[in-house]
Order: structure tokens, then sequence, then C-alpha cells
């Protein structure tokens, strides 16, 4: 697998790359930097705040909201803290991670004020991905039980026996793999084989997203939900 290269991003976030200062009249050399996205799963139902070091990464509005996902945005590379914070001001992930010059990443926040965890995936790419679509699963729910996760009308699951994630989650849960595009069906079963919840969504060719399962089903607040991050 590749690291997943974002140059394709350049007309998105070009205006924002951080550069040195001008070496002389339209000379310039690109400071190396990494692409961060946050995905807030936090089931807490409250916004986040996120800090590199000291610097709060810009976030409109000021908080990501539960369920919402802010993409692109840039960090300087090496050995960074990365802090978050909720909109009463409490820092809830307080860890450090090195990032690499051109590198893709997505925070992930999700559990609840009594278990509250925090995963960074380096995401990668699909080779040859064609008109398929790039999909990955990740379990953030509070459920315990395994779950396995059916797409369209395959009667085996594209994703199977997955548990909640955690920092020792095996590097192969955050992988993206090719699937069929179009509009089809997603369904998460338990290890029963009992459907949990469904939705339908149009994968786009060309495309990388991201599947989360969050939320607490005997939670009337925020009870089981399906995302769905596009990501790249």
């Amino acid at each position: 697998m590749k690291l997943l290269n974002f140059k394709f991003l350049v007309t998105i976030v070009f205006g924002t790359v951080l550069m040195s200062s001008c070496l002389k009249d339209k000379d310039y050399e690109p400071v190396p930097h990494a692409v961060l996205t946050m995905v807030n799963g936090y089931t807490e139902n409250i916004g986040l705040a996120y800090y590199a070091d000291n610097n709060r990464i810009p976030i409109p509005f000021g908080f990501l909201q539960y369920k919402g996902i802010e993409r692109y945005r840039n960090l300087f590379v090496g050995n960074r803290r990365i802090r978050i914070i909720d909109e009463m001001q409490k820092t809830i992930i307080d860890t450090n991670y090195t990032f690499k010059d051109g590198t893709s990443y997505t925070s992930f926040v999700f559990g609840d004020a009594a278990a509250t965890k925090h995963i960074i995936t380096e995401d990668q790419s699909v080779d040859d991905l064609g008109n398929n679509t790039a999909v990955r699963f990740l379990h953030l729910s509070n459920i315990a039980d395994e779950v396995s996760v059916y797409i369209g009308s395959d009667s085996e699951p594209v994703f199977i026996d997955r548990v909640t994630e955690s920092a020792t989650s095996p590097v192969e849960n955050h992988l993206f793999i090719a699937n069929a595009s179009g509009k089809q069906n997603i369904v998460v079963k338990n290890a029963a084989g009992t459907p949990l919840i469904e939705r339908e969504y149009d994968f786009k060719p060309g495309r990388y997203v991201s599947i989360t399962l969050i939320g607490e089903p005997s939670n009337t607040d925020t009870p089981l939900y399906l995302g769905i991050a596009e990501q790249y």
C-alpha cells in the first residue's frame, strides 16, 4: 500500500499551504506539512476544538459538532502535541503524534466521558482503484459485540467480526479497500446475524469513504448512527 498522496487536494488547500519567506521574486520553498481530517464520534454530543501544540486548528464556528467531519487541515510535520477540548473547556484528549511530510491522516474521537477514545490513522491509497470506491469501516460505538458490515447484495460481509477500535487495533482495520461504486445499501449486523442499523449510500467512483458506527443502542440522545465520511 502507498501513502495517500494529497496532491489532488492542492486546488482546495493551496491557499492555506504554509510557505517560507520569499527567497527572490517568484521563488518559494514549500514548508513540509501533513494534512489532517477530523471526525467527531464523541457521544457526549458536544462540540470539540483541536490543538496542535498550542495552536488551535481552524474549524468553522470554532467547534466540530457530534457526527461532524472537518477535512484537509495543514500541520507542520514532526512530533506534535494533539489536544482535544470540549465546549466546556475540558481537555478530553492529550497525546503526541509524529506527522510525516506529504501524508494524510484522520483523527477519530469516540466513546463517552467515562471512556474517551481517540485514534489517528495514516491514510493509504488503493492501487488500481479505477471506477471503484475506496472504503473502510471503523467500529466506534459502545457495542461490546462484534459486528460485520454488508454492502449491496453481497451475501458475505465486506468487513467481518469488528470490535470497537482502540489504540491497539490492527493497522489493517484502517486500510481502505476497493469496492463497487454506485447506490448500495449498507447493513451492520451483530455476531448473531441480527441487523443493527442500515442506510443507503451512493458510492462515487474514485473517491475514498470511511464508514463509521458510532453511538449507543440504549441512549436516546445519541443512538446508533452509521456515518459516512467522504474524505478524498
